[in-house]
């Protein structure tokens, strides 16, 4: 292990696959050591000019749900993962499938988890505006917050958000994690800090309740 790492994460799409194929045979013999983590949504098929595209294959269906997580347990060589990423949100597949597949995952036993982003893909953390979001590029980096953009209600809660912020002088990203931590069933946030610095910032939320 490097530094003592246990979480090891992949994707069904990192490298059409083989990150899973390597990772299982690197963890083969310490599968009880460590965490493993994969990710489902994105259409492999869309890329393989030696397949024919296939669109039950992406997506958050339960067909793709289904197919990708067999093909990413035969591929890592194991019977279940630890945790399991939703890795894009397409807003097309309804939200009672999507969640009804997710729960019937777990409960078969071949997923851990299934964590939730906390900050709503950054859209809690503050740096984004009624004003500024009318100017935001129509990509896939910032389609989750222009469809979160587009709910008064979730403006609502950032304004909330940041009002609390301000009374208490801590940053809205703070807020949000303490907030989440003290759910009843939540354990262990998971956060996702790109810098240092970012990191530090998200570890203060542990600093007050």
């Amino acid at each position: 292990y490097f530094n003592d790492v246990r979480l090891l994460d992949t994707a069904c799409s990192y490298n059409l696959g083989e990150s899973e194929r390597f990772l299982g045979d690197y963890v083969s013999d310490k599968r009880s050591d460590v965490v493993i983590s994969t990710k489902f949504t994105l259409n492999n098929t869309t890329v393989q000019k030696e397949r024919r595209f296939n669109p039950n294959f992406g997506g958050n269906h339960r067909k793709s749900l289904v197919e990708n997580l067999d093909g990413s347990l035969k591929r890592l060589n194991m019977s279940y993962v630890d945790i399991l990423y939703v890795h894009v949100y397409e807003y097309r597949t309804p939200i009672e499938e999507f969640m009804r597949s997710l729960d019937d995952v777990v409960r078969s036993g071949k997923v851990g988890i299934l964590p939730w982003s906390i900050v709503a893909d950054g859209f809690l953390t503050g740096k984004y505006t009624r004003e500024s979001n009318i100017n935001l590029k129509s990509d896939y980096r910032n389609r989750s917050i222009i469809n979160y953009s587009k709910d008064e209600k979730n403006w609502q809660i950032l304004d909330e958000v940041i009002a609390i912020s301000k009374e208490i002088n801590r940053s809205p990203v703070q807020v949000a994690l303490n907030w989440i931590q003290q759910k009843p069933g939540i354990t262990s946030p998971l956060i996702g800090a790109r810098t240092v610095v970012q990191l530090e910032e998200n570890l203060k939320s542990l600093e007050f309740k």
